[in-house]
């Protein structure tokens, strides 16, 4: 049955870590609900039945954590963060230039599953059928799913880890996931479809990973003058897991080549972008532990 919120008499809270408002989307939503008004219900949940699943829920307003003997006061929207976002920027802005591009009142669902699938199933399934989603929004569900995954968090860590300004040299939108993957397991095997599995079953199909690993290895990059922006693509990690079997699994003997080598080799080898990349990148750190052996 599709109810006004208003109705409902109870505060708004999103999931934390359930996709994020993203700007772009956010501005799409706001333009195709001032043409053509709020087209689909919003799916939502009682906010004490979401966190008696285990799920942190935050207010829509002041982004506080929400206790969970104040959860009965709220809805939780489970999909369609966007468009109810994008309504109450409309609302703002009507009130402000005496427009009316915003609808009354929001138009809302409560979830219906026959089969009675758990609340983080469907978001999973809410918002991969509705949107697809990237990889970075698999990372922020899977995180979301697995609060106390420390692996998790860390490749959250890496994939919000995203320029603010053209001179941070940070990434513009985050590591990308196969980087990480590199990064974390040496493999391509922590990826969007392993991620998605973890969101319903757990953190068992998980890759081993070495987390302790992937921070010696950014940190001797970042030392020497590489910077995030570079790092966050395949290039460096790509030539470093060569030369890590080329050194019978010894990556403290590769972070100690990369050492030596002087800022204007980094400068260097982060022009590389070539078919050759590998090879190249080599060639220059063989040069820069040469050079320092003499």
């Amino acid at each position: 049955m599709i109810l006004q919120l208003s109705v409902l008499e109870k505060k708004v809270a999103f999931v934390m870590g359930n996709r994020n408002v993203n700007k772009k989307n956010l501005n799409k939503k706001k333009k195709s609900i001032a043409e053509c008004g709020q087209l689909v219900p919003l799916i939502i949940l009682d906010g004490s039945v979401v966190v008696d699943k285990g799920l942190t829920i935050v207010d829509f307003e002041t982004g506080n954590e929400i206790q969970a003997d104040e959860a009965h006061n709220y809805i939780v929207i489970i999909e369609g963060q966007h468009r109810y976002a994008a309504i109450i920027e409309l609302q703002e802005e009507d009130e402000k230039n005496k427009t009316s591009h915003a609808p009354d009142d929001v138009l809302v669902m409560y979830a219906q599953s026959e089969k009675g699938i758990s609340v983080k199933k469907l978001i999973s399934e809410l918002n991969s059928t509705s949107v697809i989603w990237n990889g970075k929004d698999i990372v922020a569900g899977a995180a979301m799913c697995n609060p106390t995954d420390e692996l998790l968090k860390y490749v959250k860590e890496l994939t919000d880890l995203k320029s603010s300004s053209k001179d941070d040299n940070l990434p513009r939108s985050g590591y990308l996931l196969s980087t990480i993957s590199k990064l974390v397991t040496f493999t391509p095997r922590l990826d969007k479809k392993v991620l998605s599995q973890s969101m319903d079953d757990g953190t068992e199909k998980l890759p081993t990973a070495n987390i302790k690993r992937a921070k010696e290895i950014l940190e001797c990059a970042l030392e020497v003058g590489f910077t995030h922006k570079y790092l966050s693509h395949r290039y460096f990690i790509d030539w470093f897991m060569d030369e890590v079997q080329r050194e019978d699994g010894s990556y403290h003997v590769v972070c100690d080549k990369v050492s030596k080598l002087s800022k204007q080799q980094v400068d260097e080898i982060m022009k590389i972008k070539s078919g050759e990349f590998v090879y190249e990148i080599r060639q220059i750190a063989n040069e820069a532990n040469t050079v320092n052996q003499d």
